[in-house]
Formats: C-alpha cells, sequence, structure tokens
C-alpha cells in the first residue's frame, strides 16, 4: 500500500511539472546552444559548397564571391578562429579595383571586411571619408565602427560620428531609417556601434538604456521581433548581437525572455532541417537570415567568453580547430520564386464548372455500364461513387479557377470611392539598365475606396498591367519580396523593394498604411534598404 501511495504522489509531482509554470531554470554556460547553430550552419554550408571546412569554405566560396555575398560570413569568421584569408583579400582587393559600388553602406561593409582580416589599405582610407555619412544612419553607424577599430579619417572623429547618431535618436528612444518609428534592426544596430562609450559617456549611457528598454517593451509574448510588419529570425540576431555587446546575456536576462522564450528560441522557429534558416516561419532557406544568426551565435559565445564585442576586430590569434564534414544543403540569398505567372498561358476556359459536370456524369453513367457488365452493381460500389462524385462537384462548384487572364482582368468594381492616388513602380538607378529603363510601371490614376492601404493599391496595378508580384504575410503585415521578377537581395544584402507616399518613407508596413485622396505612391527597388533615394 505503502508504494502504490508512493507511486501516486511521483505521479502527481510530474504532472504538476509538466503542466504548471516552472520558473526559467539558467545554465552558469549557455554557449552549447549557439555553438549548435554555428555547427549545424556550417555543416550546411559545407555540403552545399562541397568543401572540407572554414578554410575550405574560405577558399572555395568566400572568395569567388567576394565583395557580393561573403562579407559578413568573413567578418564573423575573423572572431571565431584563426584562419588564412589571404585568398579571399585577393578577391575582394580585385573587385573593388574594378567594380562601381552604388551603396555607401556596401562600400564601408567592404572595409571592414579588410579591417576584419587584418588589412589597411587604400581602399579604406578613401571610403572612410567620401562614404560615411553620406546615406543616413546606417553609413554613419558603419562609420563609427572603421573608428573603432583604430582607422583614421580627414573628415571624420569618434566624438562627431557619435554625436550625429545621438541627434538622429526617435522620440521613442530608438532609431530607424526613415519616419518617426522606430525600427528593432537598425535600433540593434545602432546600440552595437555605440556599445564600447557606455561607460565613459553619460549622454551615450542615456541613450542606449532607453534603446534596450524599448527593444524589451517591443518583444510580442512569444519574445519575436516585427520589422516592417514582419516576423523574422534577422531582428532577433541584432538583438542579439546588441546585447552580446553591452555585457547582457539574453539567455537570462528577464527583460528578454517572454513566457520562458528567449531570442535563441525565436531563432530555432526559422530553422530550416538542412541546417539553414528562413526569413519567415515555414519558408525557405534565405542566406541572408543563415548568415545573421551566424554572426549572433559568435556574437553570443564571444562575451561568454570574455571577448570583445563582435564589431571590434582583434583578429582572434586561437588556432583553427578541425571542422565537421557534416553533410547538408546550402542555398545562397536564395529567393526564388514559387509562383511563376507566364503571360502567355490560358489554362482555363469558359463555363468549365459545366464541363466539369457534364464529365462527373459521363462518368457516373460508364461506371454504372462498367459494373453492371461486370456484374458488379451493388448498393456499396454504387454508395461509394456517388460520395465521390458529390465531393468532386462540390469542390467544382465553390471554388473558382481563373485563367492567367482572368487573373490580371480582375475588374471587380470598388465601393465607397473617396479619391484618387496615383502608384509608380520603379528600380534604382544602378540596377535601371537592366530592366528597360528602370520602369515598371509609369505613374498611374488609380481610384481609392475608402479604407484602401498602399499594398491594396500595388496588388490591384500589379494585376491588372499584368507584373508579377510575390509577398509574404498577411494583409497587415505583408512584406513584398518581388516585384517583376526582382527580389530581396538579388542585387546585394540591403536590397529589396521599399515605397514611397508623398515623397516620405513611412515605418509602417504597405498593409497598415492607409491612403487618402491625392496620395502619391512610389515602389522603388533600393540597393541600401531606402538610403539611396533622393
Amino acid at each position: 500500500m505503502k508504494d502504490k501511495f508512493i507511486k501516486l504522489f511521483v505521479l502527481l509531482l510530474s504532472i504538476v511539472f509538466l503542466f504548471s509554470d516552472t520558473p526559467t531554470v539558467y545554465a552558469e554556460n549557455n554557449v552549447d546552444e549557439a555553438q549548435r547553430l554555428i555547427d549545424g550552419i556550417a555543416a550546411y554550408n559545407f555540403e552545399k559548397e562541397n568543401v572540407d571546412g572554414f578554410q575550405g569554405f574560405i577558399d572555395e566560396y568566400l572568395t569567388k564571391n567576394a565583395g557580393v555575398s561573403a562579407e559578413w560570413y568573413i567578418i564573423a569568421l575573423s572572431q571565431y578562429r584563426k584562419f588564412d584569408f589571404s585568398k579571399y583579400e585577393n578577391a575582394l582587393s580585385e573587385y573593388v579595383a574594378n567594380n562601381e559600388t552604388a551603396s555607401a553602406s556596401t562600400r564601408l561593409k567592404y572595409c571592414l571586411a579588410f579591417c576584419a582580416i587584418d588589412i589597411d589599405n587604400d581602399y579604406i582610407k578613401e571610403q572612410i571619408d567620401k562614404s560615411v555619412g553620406e546615406q543616413g544612419v546606417m553609413s554613419v553607424v558603419y562609420g563609427l565602427h572603421l573608428l573603432n577599430n583604430g582607422c583614421e579619417s580627414k573628415k571624420h572623429t569618434i566624438d562627431s560620428l557619435i554625436n550625429a547618431i545621438l541627434s538622429l535618436q526617435l522620440a521613442d528612444y530608438g532609431w530607424a531609417l526613415n519616419g518617426k518609428k522606430s525600427d528593432v534592426d537598425v535600433t540593434a544596430m545602432v546600440i552595437q556601434s555605440l556599445s564600447p562609450y557606455y561607460n565613459t559617456r553619460e549622454d551615450v549611457k542615456t541613450a542606449l538604456d532607453g534603446a534596450i528598454s524599448l527593444l524589451s517593451s517591443t518583444q510580442n509574448e512569444d519574445a519575436e521581433f516585427v520589422s516592417y510588419g514582419l516576423k523574422n529570425p534577422e531582428s532577433s540576431a541584432q538583438v542579439i548581437i546588441a546585447l552580446s555587446a553591452l555585457g547582457i546575456d539574453c539567455m537570462r536576462d528577464e527583460r528578454f525572455i517572454k513566457n520562458g522564450k528567449n531570442l535563441f528560441d525565436v531563432i530555432s522557429n526559422y530553422s530550416v532541417e538542412d541546417g539553414g534558416y528562413c526569413h519567415i516561419a515555414d519558408g525557405k532557406v534565405n542566406g541572408n537570415a543563415t548568415v545573421q544568426v551566424f554572426c549572433a551565435a559568435i556574437s553570443y559565445i564571444r562575451m561568454k567568453e570574455g571577448k570583445t564585442s563582435f564589431y571590434i576586430l582583434d583578429n582572434d590569434e586561437d588556432e583553427a580547430t578541425e571542422e565537421s564534414n557534416s553533410i547538408v544543403e546550402f542555398t545562397e540569398a536564395e529567393n526564388s520564386t514559387t509562383e511563376q505567372l507566364d503571360a502567355n498561358s490560358n489554362v482555363a476556359v469558359k463555363n468549365y464548372k459545366l464541363y466539369c459536370i457534364i464529365g462527373l456524369l459521363l462518368v457516373f453513367g460508364a461506371s454504372l455500364i462498367f459494373w453492371a457488365y461486370k456484374k458488379k452493381l451493388n448498393l456499396k460500389n454504387l454508395s461509394s461513387l456517388l460520395l465521390a462524385l458529390l465531393i468532386i462537384a462540390a469542390v467544382v462548384y465553390f471554388v473558382d479557377f481563373s485563367s492567367t487572364d482572368d487573373y490580371y482582368n480582375d475588374d471587380s468594381s470598388k465601393d465607397d470611392i473617396v479619391g484618387t492616388v496615383t502608384i509608380s513602380i520603379r528600380t534604382n538607378e544602378a540596377v535601371e539598365s537592366m530592366y528597360d529603363g528602370g520602369i515598371i510601371l509609369a505613374e498611374t490614376d488609380v481610384s481609392l475606396a475608402f479604407g484602401e492601404s498602399v499594398y491594396d493599391i500595388l496588388a490591384e496595378v500589379t494585376a491588372e498591367n499584368r507584373i508579377h508580384l510575390e509577398t509574404n504575410g498577411a494583409k497587415d503585415s505583408v512584406y513584398v519580396e518581388g516585384i517583376a521578377n526582382l527580389y530581396e537581395f538579388q542585387h546585394g544584402d540591403l536590397s529589396g523593394w521599399v515605397y514611397l507616399v508623398n515623397g516620405e518613407r513611412p515605418s509602417e508596413s504597405a498593409g497598415e498604411y492607409l491612403l487618402k485622396d491625392g496620395d502619391k505612391i512610389e515602389w522603388i527597388y533600393s540597393l541600401a534598404l531606402g538610403e539611396d533615394i533622393e
């Protein structure tokens, strides 16, 4: 009897433990999770590129993609272990010598990559005076990173760049590329650049305390962040880098743990089974998301090991260890379309529902004849056939299939017309020659119904003008990935579609911004998160 009571007591305790809100238990050292992410991403890259360890990855894939998609991996690896970057150095030097780069932030990123591999060259000296401050807050942030690492400028000082960044802080204590509402990613990247001065400048400490509080308050109940209306892992990665730069452990600090979930838990939601990470939940592998997670994991480990922050480039002298040769797939910054619309296809015919019903009746009659011939006409077979045909008939009746022409020429009338807006779609000047002068849709007048958003008008005009449009997310948080088969990240890791209303860039998503009579909408493909748009 005593044993039964003991077993019952243990069972009850187990049930309470499983279903109660238990406090978060912290390990003394939480580097295992970060290391797991690094190992998974490493294996993912090694498999796709068929290379032997990180050194092979640097010498082959990253060297081949110098100036295109290699730089964040190079910076991260320089802060992870000691490697030979000589082949990559030669490739990047050749790239910057032979290519004009439109984005100031991208040029400064190349400078950071040179610094990361301990190279001091004329390109850095030229760009630190030419590019810092040219494209808003991010070009100042990158410039401060360079000065923080000992680079010299004739035009700028550390104090002048700090003051410039602080002057751009918004009323909600964060930073953004445009508008009056702070953006998570930009705020986190500003914190990363200012972090070395947290304990030495009172104005920096005050600014960053406000920014940290803002980031904590903008997390949702699942500990996720939303940037431009979209939940994504990159925002969490940037916040991890920012917190680590200030010595804040995101796995232990209660300000960044919501309902028992921390930022690494959030990132795990975007893991793809082969080792990469997607930009949106259940999406495809995204190179930009993957490398930012990689950077965040290295940043966290450095903080736990008492090393300098991610952007204080100390060229770690630890010897490289033998790397995992695990085999998984890697897809570099690939945003392939899930729906290619062919303007010449016409797969639907008029009155297709009538034809389908006639076809079903013919199938029913043929089946009766067949079973009668086989002497198998019975109630069971007849009932099964009738049920199957009724289900098919219901699908045909209630679901509307449309041809490409029908899709693109939806002329459904609007109710509650309140005015007219104009909309245009074009590319950045740097890539306009690749897209018929850059004009995808000339300025077009569109009637405006009450409550319509920027996205509603975009969806309408792309359908009417047979222009490809690919998006992710629900209406209020919709994110435009591609227009006219021109996608985000296709021309650099800061490239993508942005919109302006009356010449200004709102901080809301296109699905949230409601229009009024006379508004002018411009969709523009940017190479620098909108900073290259005049």
